[in-house]
């Protein structure tokens, strides 16, 4: 075709007449940029109409010709169109071996493209091949390799480098850990320490996908030095990527490196010196304390679809304890002793010694500390940067317990608020102390019940799941100070890994995240109180029946009267929540239900739609008098709404419900709600509400809501009541109704069912109908 005149061409006809090779060669001589993009178009089409291997061959060397065009937008229209073009030589002609021969090279020049958009476009290419197995393995170490180790040589330009980075950690899931490790391991390492900042960002970032795919034990031998030093580098950004990916470099770490030097080198990312490291460092705290989870100890494990499954493999009272409202403090302080303050003379010292950020004016410099203060008032005891002083004040063990009133260990009282006068009593015993040092025990038992009860200090409650210093600073999130020094999202992002954590840490140490999640759920910013909202349901499957009763509770019933943005996520798993509570508890919100109907803004009948699909699940937890009394009448206000979506799921509600009704020996429910939908629509004034009750009785057939011996019985009589109705859309909604459902029911199928006569007279009076369009239907 090369020696074929171009003027020949034009002299065939209309374009129409030409074959798809034909047309595509002639655009691809074409002087119009436009032309020859459609040229690459085009390239489909020519192989569809080629009907041997000799066709194809030629439309690929074309393909390859076009793919030299000077123009940068024909070729990324081309590289579009290459998939679909390796896709069909693989499965039409079996034809592979055109793939590297013609395909692969394309893509492989491609990437070395002057032109950004056309290496973005290759390299989105090459992913795919990769990703549908189009590239043979061999293929990939001999030709798509050594172009990657090209493009990454310290003598290539720095666009190449980073892209290249990007590429190789995309790649080493799809290539696998043997061409990773020999291919990929050793020029990644280089990079990581390039003198370019923004190829070591790249490093930084990609950095979690390649030790996912090399495994735990090349991750802590050979990787971690490097992101270690990362994590230290000089450049700003290069230490915020560090943080971006730290979650999926620690799920890809031991356990032992995860808990020492994983921790501490998070910890001096969350104390960094610039601002967006520390916030970036908050944002990634939660989902990195995700990763100490243990579904051993929680109970829990994450499914395939990231859904929260229980481990039944675990027993949970024998993972957790049994833990209660008024428990649940004294079984998180196993060996309290151990841990708390050791107290001589009046002189309590603390044993934690974790890292203690502290926040300057500006809440940029943070500093680590060792703590080893002693007991002084309130005032100079509390953390001036909030983070979480640990440990508690103990004596020796010696006949002093047997003399403490054991109210002093009442829950209630160690979390009480302090009293008014408590310096006062702390400068009284200070003064004691000074008068008389002579070891006496009762000044002891003062000492040790003022230390446990009165101090005004946020005691750590005593885990062994994370580092405590992880905690620390995890619970320092809610400070107003680090909203205003850090990030003012800062509680919001602490609310949205609220729930990972506490899985991790367990429902026996939820002592340690109650006071966080009760400033949470007060936050004055509503996105923050959302996401708790949307997330309270999961949290209550974590702590189980007895602290969601004592400790969710109350805050799912402040988010009820909460706005309509944090509602809707009460209400997205309202059934959810509910079926966790006990029986007593969850009889008391069906009172509430009705409240969902009101809203802020009318509009918003998605909230409504939301509504009708949560009762569905709702019915199952209540019994027939119960849904009865308080589902139902919702369900019918709600196939009764403005907008059609809402009626929509709500006939699907009244189907549901029906059958719930049903299932009761007693009969005395279902005919209550069967009559009230009779006289709510079929009776009803307003035409739009018959016309309604004719939908109503179609979606309860289709829906097999209603067996065919109840719904003759129960709403036959009523829809057929409609055929003389004066409007003539009800009747149509009748005619559909009865040619479309009612006689393809199976009970109606019988020839000897009375009701089949009945039917088929009623569609011979509404084939005579005035209104043609009723006619129609029937």
């Amino acid at each position: 075709m090369e020696q074929d005149d171009p003027s020949v061409l034009d002299q065939i006809g209309p374009e129409e007449l030409l074959s798809p090779i034909i047309r595509m060669e002639k655009y691809m001589h074409s002087d119009v940029i436009f032309n020859r993009q459609m040229a690459a178009r085009y390239t489909k089409e020519a192989l569809k109409a080629c009907r041997t291997k000799d066709d194809i061959y030629h439309v690929l060397r074309l393909i390859v010709r076009l793919s030299e065009d000077i123009e940068p937008c024909v070729r990324v229209e081309l590289m579009d169109q290459i998939p679909h073009v390796a896709l069909f030589c693989y499965e039409h002609y079996s034809m592979m071996e055109a793939v590297p021969q013609y395909i692969l090279y394309i893509v492989l020049r491609y990437l070395m493209d002057s032109n950004n958009q056309v290496r973005k476009a290759s390299q989105q290419v090459l992913l795919e091949l990769l990703e549908h197995e189009l590239v043979e393995r061999a293929d990939v170490e001999d030709q798509v390799c050594p172009v990657l180790m090209q493009l990454t040589a310290g003598d290539s330009s720095d666009d190449y480098r980073s892209e290249a980075v990007t590429l190789m950690s995309k790649m080493s899931s799809l290539v696998g850990k043997d061409i990773t490790e020999r291919f990929f391991m050793p020029r990644f390492e280089v990079l990581c320490s390039d003198p370019l900042f923004h190829v070591r960002k790249v490093c930084a970032s990609s950095f979690g996908e390649i030790c996912n795919v090399v495994g735990p034990e090349l991750t802590t031998d050979k990787l971690l030095p490097v992101f270690f030093r990362l994590c230290q580098d000089s450049v700003w950004g290069v230490r915020k990527s560090c943080a971006e990916t730290f979650m999926s470099v620690s799920a890809a770490s031991p356990e032992e490196v995860r808990g020492n030097d994983l921790a501490e080198v998070f910890i001096s990312l969350l104390c960094d010196k610039s601002r967006w490291v520390q916030m970036a460092a908050y944002q990634n705290l939660g989902p990195f304390i995700s990763t100490f989870a243990n579904p051993a100890k929680s109970g829990f494990y994450i499914d395939d679809y990231g859904m929260l499954c229980p481990d039944g493999s675990c027993d949970l009272e024998a993972a957790h304890g049994n833990c209660s409202s008024t428990n649940s403090y004294d079984s998180c302080q196993s060996d309290s002793q151990s841990d708390s303050c050791q107290s001589s003379k009046g002189n309590c010292q603390s044993m934690d010694k974790g890292s203690n950020c502290q926040s300057t004016d500006k809440g940029s410099n943070c500093q680590s500390t060792e703590k080893s203060d002693s007991c002084q008032s309130s005032e100079k005891s509390r953390s001036s940067n909030g983070c979480t002083v640990s440990g508690f004040c103990s004596v020796p063990t010696t006949d002093l317990d047997a003399d403490l009133d054991e109210n002093y260990f009442n829950s209630f009282l160690y979390w009480r608020s302090p009293l008014p006068q408590v310096e006062v009593e702390l400068d009284s015993i200070n003064d004691k102390d000074k008068e008389d040092d002579d070891g006496d025990e009762d000044d002891v038992a003062l000492i040790y019940h003022f230390c446990y009860h009165n101090f005004d200090v946020k005691l750590s409650c005593s885990q062994d799941m994370i580092p405590q210093n992880l905690l620390d600073h995890y619970i320092s999130m809610t400070e107003p100070t680090k909203a205003q020094t850090i990030d003012t999202e800062i509680a919001r992002h602490c609310a949205f890994s609220f729930p990972a954590v506490t899985l991790t840490l367990g429902r026996e140490n939820w002592a340690c995240l109650r006071d966080t999640y009760e400033l949470l759920a007060s936050d004055m910013q509503w996105k923050v109180r959302r996401t708790l909202a949307f997330s309270i349901h999961e949290l209550a499957q974590v702590l189980g029946e007895d602290l969601t009763k004592t400790e969710l509770v109350p805050t799912f019933n402040s988010f009820l009267k909460d706005l309509d943005e944090v509602r809707i996520g009460v209400l997205k798993h309202l059934a959810d929540f509910i079926k966790l509570l006990p029986l007593d508890v969850r009889v008391g919100y069906l009172p509430v239900l009705v409240e969902f109907l009101s809203t802020d803004n009318n509009r918003n009948w998605r909230f409504r739609q939301e509504l009708a699909e949560q009762l569905m699940y709702l019915s199952d937890l209540y019994t027939p008098a119960a849904v009865q009394q308080f589902i139902c009448p919702i369900a019918i206000t709600l196939a009764t709404d403005r907008v059609a979506d809402v009626r929509t799921i709500a006939f699907r509600l009244i189907g549901v419900l029906l059958r719930r009704l049903h299932g009761c020996k007693d009969d005395s429910s279902v005919r209550k709600f069967v009559s009230d939908i009779i006289i709510k629509f079929a009776h009803s004034q307003q035409w739009t509400r018959r016309q309604a009750y004719a939908q109503l009785c179609q979606n309860m057939l289709e829906e097999n809501a209603e067996s065919g011996p109840h719904f003759c019985e129960e709403f036959l009589p009523n829809l057929l009541s409609l055929l003389s109705d004066k409007v003539p859309n009800v009747r149509l909604a009748v005619a559909r109704t009865l040619t479309h459902s009612v006689l393809n029911c199976d009970y109606l199928q019988n020839p000897e069912c009375k009701e089949r006569d009945i039917v088929t007279g009623a569609l011979r009076k509404l084939q005579s109908d005035s209104d043609r369009d009723v006619r129609y239907f029937a």
